[in-house]
């Protein structure tokens, strides 16, 4: 099973990867684990990172499936992790964007790397503890 997940992972790369974790999450729907609530948070601003984008919080609520309070508090606390951070859009000061730090990008990583093996690429990952 590892070896068909790691070329997966060389064919598609670490973002269809991340896509793929957060599919196996999906299945739990409204009823999602609260710390599953927040891995998929951070997934989801992963691969928007990835690929050069960022997420404003009303579209980290669209996506999460749970209530904006709850959405809110997920948020709340993994900023107090220091896995995410939130900054005024320079376009709109209505606007709070959502993007992960480098210790919640490293821990993405780090993930990654424990479900499919080695990641081939640029992906090196440093200490997501500190």
């Amino acid at each position: 099973m590892r070896f068909v997940l790691q070329n997966a992972l060389a064919k598609d790369g670490m973002v269809e990867a991340v896509r793929r974790l957060i599919s196996a999450g999906a299945i739990y729907g409204s009823s999602m684990p609260k710390g599953l609530q927040d891995v998929t948070i951070v997934l989801k601003l992963f691969v928007n990172g990835e690929l050069g984008e960022e997420l404003c919080v009303k579209q980290v609520l669209a996506d999460s499936g749970i209530s904006a309070t709850g959405t809110l508090r997920r948020i709340e606390s993994l900023e107090a992790a220091g896995l995410v951070r939130r900054q005024p859009d320079g376009d709109d000061a209505r606007r709070v964007r959502v993007s992960l730090t480098e210790r919640g990008r490293n821990m993405v990583i780090a993930m990654v790397q424990q479900v499919y093996g080695p990641v081939p690429g640029p992906y090196e990952v440093g200490d997501a503890r500190s």
